[in-house]
């Protein structure tokens, strides 16, 4: 099963992701994006805009999330490829052609959890907590999985609702073994 989350900065994806993998048990798959910046040699997404890196650093991250979802069997994942496309939609960073990137890595999502956004993005001095630009991002996001015809799901509320309707969705369609035979 292949699993993704997707949703602008500060959705909680990364925390719905660890609570409902303790379930799971899926192999993790994290955003390339902090590993990608230290290769670059950036502090945040400010400093790379500020050093005119930000179109770099986009298109690494989304060839690295690519490579890893295309190339992986099983995996839950913080992010998806369509965060990277909703992004760069958002800021005006349309250097990739995200359909072709997708098929050339063969990048499909048995499931893609969208996260909405129900709360302010915290200050962890990386992202960015502009609320505009992040309805913007959240906005493009939703779009480019619509278009993908993917199969996804909207989870909301508390990270224990959310994690119950992922379960609930993903018994529906026979994920992880039907949850591990209904536990």
């Amino acid at each position: 099963m292949k699993i993704a989350f997707a949703g602008a900065q500060g959705t909680g994806k990364t925390t719905t992701l660890e609570a409902l993998n303790g379930v799971l048990e899926l192999p993790v798959l994290k955003s390339p994006g902090r590993r990608v910046m230290r290769q670059l040699g950036l502090e945040s997404v400010a400093d790379a805009r500020a050093k005119g890196k930000e179109p770099e650093l986009q298109r690494m991250v989304a060839q690295a999330i690519a490579i890893e979802h295309g190339s992986s069997r099983e995996f839950i994942s913080d992010r998806s490829i369509f965060d990277s496309a909703g992004y760069d939609a958002a800021l005006g960073l349309t250097s990739l052609d995200y359909d072709r990137l997708i098929k050339r890595y063969r990048v499909r999502y048995d499931m893609v959890f969208i996260l909405p956004i129900e709360f302010a993005a915290p200050d962890d001095g990386v992202r960015s907590t502009d609320e505009a630009e992040r309805r913007n991002v959240q906005a493009e996001i939703v779009e480019c999985v619509m278009r993908s015809g993917m199969p996804h799901a909207v989870l909301s509320g508390s990270v224990d609702e959310r994690v119950q309707e992922a379960l609930y969705v993903l018994s529906a369609i026979g994920g992880r073994k039907a949850i591990k035979a209904a536990a």
